[in-house]
Formats: structure tokens, sequence, C-alpha cells
């Protein structure tokens, strides 16, 4: 009965120093009449569940205007996580390829998600390429 215990408790400080939030316990007391097997949860206020997307901020304007023929090079954005920091480098750009040399709307997309999977609200710059007036 002792070995089981014992596997048991090693099992349970395995969970207990790799987990997160609420934590399992077990212990195991020997008296002067046998063993006593002692379970339980417990929260660890030092390690939380992350639930908190990042933001995604663009550098520059929302929208710009281009006239047909202009150079563009995209700006980019910056995403912030509040547990991971800057996530920037793990941006997910999308949507239209803009054609400066084609009239027309062209929409860039911003994605990224933190280390828990949580993702961030989606972010756009809308390009606008028009004729010279």
């Amino acid at each position: 009965m002792k070995k089981i215990l014992i596997l048991v408790v090693s099992i349970g400080l395995v969970f207990g120093l790799i987990g997160v939030g609420t934590q399992a316990y077990f212990s195991d007391v020997e008296t002067s009449r046998g063993n006593t097997f002692t379970a339980g949860v417990w929260d660890n206020p030092g390690i939380e569940s992350d639930t908190t997307p990042p933001v995604i901020t663009l550098i520059g304007d929302e929208t710009v205007n281009l006239t047909v023929g202009d150079s563009y090079k995209d700006q980019g954005a910056t995403a912030t996580d509040d547990v991971d920091g800057d996530i920037t480098a793990n941006i997910v750009v999308g949507g239209d390829v803009v054609d400066t040399n084609a009239v027309g709307t062209y929409i860039i997309t911003y994605n990224v998600s933190d280390v828990a999977g949580n993702p961030a609200t989606e972010v756009t710059r809308t390009v606008i390429v028009s004729e010279e007036s």
C-alpha cells in the first residue's frame, strides 16, 4: 500500500510542478497506527491561465490613397500580448496583393495569436489606387 501511495505522491508532485492554475496535492503521512492518505486541490495564485488576446496596432494609416503608378510598401503592424510581450514577428499578413498599376481597393489583413492560442482581433488596412485627377 505504501509503495502505491508513494507513486501517487510522486505523480502528484510532478503535476503540481508543471501544472497551471488549480493544482492537486497528495500526501502520505505515516503514523504509529499506519499510513493515512490525503488529497486535495489548491489554487496557485502565481500561475494563471492566459485568456487575454494580443493586440495588433497598425503602423501608419488605416486607409492609404495612391495614384496609379505610385510605389507602395506596406508599413506593417506591431503586436503585443500581456503575457508573451512583443509578438510582432508572429503576425501573419494576408489579404490582397496591392497592384499600384491597377485601379482598385485592396484590403491587407493582419492576424496573430499568443502562445496560449488566443487570437487577436483581425486588423485591416485599405489601400485605394485611383486614376490621376
